[in-house]
């Protein structure tokens, strides 16, 4: 299994405080991590940075670094216990594809490997994985050019239809919003909205606490979805 971390902000804002607890379930999920985010450039496009290794989290220095320089309005992270696929880069999740006008980031959690029957035409995986599979199979039903209206009824109606075939918890962005999907009921997700008070802490992986108003802008509001799995 797999676990997941995602982060949709008004405005862009660092990550150091979330993922550094999620970074330490590395530990556990020793076989890959990745991490996907968009930068914006002057004339306000959007572009995927993507960072991943197959090897613990916890045990990479890039980790490390990357705890303090990720600023985002939307990320994307995963950490990887492998059920199919080796462990190594191309079966490392994020995985990014151009699609339309956009870059998309998906990570996945769960194993729909039944999949692998359906037909692929557009978009085909470089690695071994069932979910880079499902996230291709995605990208080649819908139209580039669908109404935000039409996009989510139709990634829901796909996200259904890939679910049948085992457990699929995900997280996947265009760049402008950030979709995330559970068919067992393990995703969930915290907002944080102003006034900013009181502190937070990471006690379970990490002992570090931090005050709100301290890493918090005063308009900024929140949402950070995740899967965690139920290993304790």
């Amino acid at each position: 299994m797999c676990e997941l971390f995602g982060l949709c902000s008004n405005e862009s804002v660092g990550i150091s405080f979330s993922w550094r607890g999620f970074v330490r379930r590395g530990t556990i999920h020793r076989s890959g991590w990745g991490v996907g985010w968009y930068i914006e450039n002057e004339r306000g496009e959007r572009y995927a940075a993507l960072v991943k290794e197959p090897r613990p989290s916890i045990r990479s220095p890039v980790a490390e670094l990357l705890k303090k320089g990720i600023r985002s309005n939307i990320v994307v992270s995963h950490v990887r216990l492998a059920t199919e696929g080796d462990p190594k880069y191309v079966n490392t999740h994020p995985f990014v594809r151009p699609f339309g006008k956009d870059e998309w980031i998906f990570a996945h959690n769960g194993d729909v490997s039944g999949i692998k029957g359906f037909r692929l035409e557009r978009y085909h995986p470089a690695g071994d994985t069932d979910s880079e599979y499902a996230f291709c199979y995605i990208l080649d039903k819908l139209p580039s050019d669908a109404r935000l209206r039409d996009l989510f009824r139709m990634l829901f109606e796909l996200a259904q239809e890939i679910a049948d075939y085992g457990t699929f918890n995900f997280l996947m962005s265009n760049g402008r919003y950030l979709f995330a999907h559970t068919n067992n009921g393990r995703l969930h997700y915290l907002l944080r909205h102003p006034p900013h008070t009181g502190k937070a802490g990471i006690f379970e992986d990490d002992d570090y606490q931090v005050s709100l108003e301290e890493v918090k802008g005063a308009d900024e509001y929140a949402a950070t979805p995740g899967y965690r799995s139920a290993d304790r």
